[in-house]
């Protein structure tokens, strides 16, 4: 798999945000080192709101505009 540069993660990462209020809530996508906070509860449509908005970036290889 080909390594993710950083201003794709920090695309993906605002997605996931967005999209995904416990990423929002513990600041982001980096390990923490804890199963209480590296593992967490979402809804399965905000995942897949935040997958669609991710494909869609890949797609057409333009920035997320935060919609």
């Amino acid at each position: 798999m080909t390594p993710i540069n950083k201003d794709v993660m920090d695309e993906i990462v605002a997605i996931a945000r967005r999209y995904i209020y416990a990423v929002d809530a513990r600041g982001g996508l980096n390990q923490h080192g804890n199963d209480g906070e590296d593992f967490i509860e979402c809804s399965v449509w905000s995942l897949q709101a935040a997958l669609e908005a991710v494909y869609l970036l890949g797609k057409e290889g333009k920035k997320w505009t935060g919609q």
